[in-house]
C-alpha cells in the first residue's frame, strides 16, 4: 500500500518538473524571425504558340487590333444594298477615275475600278481591283506577287484640295500614311 500513496506524490512532482522545463525552454528559445517572401508580380499573360508551320520570330502583339471605320459598325447592313454597276466602284469615293501622284506612287484607276500602282523607289508596278465604301479605300486581287499582309489593303480614305488623301487604317496601308493623290493632268 506504500507505494501506492508514493505514487501519486511522486507523479505530481514530477508532472511539476516538466511544466518548469518546458516554461524555461519557451523563455529561453524564441523562434527565429520570420523573413517575409518578396512581393511577386503579377504573371504575365502567355504569347500564343504560332500555328504548326509557322515562323516562330513573327512580331506578335497584345494589343486589340485597330477599330474598322464607322462605316462598318453595324456591319455589312451599313453599306445598304450595293450597286453592281460598272459606276459603283467610285459611289462613295471623293475622287473618280484618273491618273493621280503622291511622293513616288503614280496610281492610274479606270472606270472600272481597275487600278495600275508605279511605285518608283522599288522599280514596282502592281495592278488588281480597286473599290471605295464609305471611308473604305480598297486595293485587292493583285496580279502580282506580294508580301504576306501586304494586300489586300485597306485604307481610310477622304477628299483632298486636288484629289484625295489616305490615312492607315491597320498595318496594311501604312506605306500610304497621311498621303495626298493628286490628279495628274
Amino acid at each position: 500500500m506504500r507505494i501506492v500513496k508514493v505514487t501519486p506524490v511522486f507523479a505530481i512532482l514530477a508532472l511539476g518538473a516538466c511544466g518548469d522545463q518546458q516554461t524555461a525552454e519557451t523563455e529561453q528559445s524564441s523562434p527565429p524571425p520570420v523573413a517575409e517572401a518578396p512581393a511577386q508580380e503579377a504573371p504575365q499573360e502567355a504569347m500564343p504558340e504560332a500555328p504548326g508551320g509557322m515562323p516562330d520570330d513573327l512580331p506578335r502583339t497584345t494589343e486589340a487590333p485597330p477599330a474598322p471605320s464607322a462605316v462598318f459598325e453595324d456591319g455589312v447592313e451599313a453599306l445598304g444594298d450595293i450597286d453592281e454597276s460598272v459606276h459603283s466602284v467610285f459611289v462613295d469615293a471623293p475622287f473618280g477615275a484618273g491618273d493621280y501622284r503622291a511622293d513616288e506612287f503614280h496610281l492610274s484607276i479606270t472606270e472600272e475600278g481597275d487600278f495600275t500602282l508605279e511605285i518608283a523607289s522599288a522599280d514596282r508596278t502592281l495592278s488588281g481591283d480597286l473599290r471605295v465604301y464609305g471611308d473604305m479605300f480598297t486595293m485587292s486581287n493583285i496580279a502580282e506577287e506580294t508580301d504576306p499582309g501586304e494586300f489586300p489593303m485597306t485604307c481610310l480614305v477622304s477628299s483632298a484640295p486636288d484629289g484625295f488623301e489616305l490615312a492607315a487604317d491597320g498595318p496594311s496601308c501604312a506605306m500610304f500614311d497621311g498621303l495626298v493623290f493628286a490628279r495628274v493632268e
